[in-house]
């Protein structure tokens, strides 16, 4: 009789080893999942992967990925020009020109300064909204790379409405 009890005692012991195993695997679970966060008043958008992003508010008020590059031109001290586009139903495409280039650092983009930068609409309501006011800040620029971002303020050229634009420029 007395195997007989210290069977079921092993027994006994097992069972609640699993239990406290299974609650242990639940506690966890639970505490995984609120550490986590999950922020859902994000927009949920796709990584853009191309050579310029950009969010604009006022007259456009839009997110633009623009991966197609058009134009990289790396001129040293001189400067530099950088036009890439985002095709669809309406083409947009962004352009940014730096004049005096002497390395990372930040820009003042406008008629007046060192730079010049446009958002370019072809499609239905073709325009142009050109720079008024803003700034580019590099991280790095050569010959085969531009990195930075850029706030800047434009004013379309026909129907003079101001669109804010801010992004990031990533060139490899």
């Amino acid at each position: 009789m007395y195997i007989f009890a210290e069977s079921i005692n092993q027994q006994t012991i097992i069972m609640k080893m699993k239990k406290m195993m299974i609650v242990l695997g639940l506690a966890l679970g639970l505490i995984t999942l609120m550490s986590s966060e999950c922020n859902t008043s994000d927009p949920v958008e796709p990584a853009c992967g191309g050579f310029a992003s950009a969010t604009s508010t006022g007259f456009i008020a839009q997110s633009f990925c623009f991966d197609v590059l058009v134009t990289y031109d790396f001129n040293g001290t001189e400067g530099f020009d950088f036009t890439a586009r985002q095709e669809g139903d309406v083409e947009y495409a962004f352009s940014i020109n730096l004049w005096g280039y002497n390395g990372p650092g930040t820009y003042d983009i406008s008629p007046e300064s060192h730079g010049f930068a446009e958002l370019i609409i072809h499609g239905d309501e073709s325009e142009f909204y050109k720079v008024t006011s803003g700034s580019l800040t590099v991280t790095e620029a050569d010959a085969t790379t531009m990195k930075g971002t850029f706030d800047i303020v434009t004013v379309g050229f026909y129907n003079g409405e101001t669109v804010n634009i801010t992004g990031t420029i990533d060139k490899k």
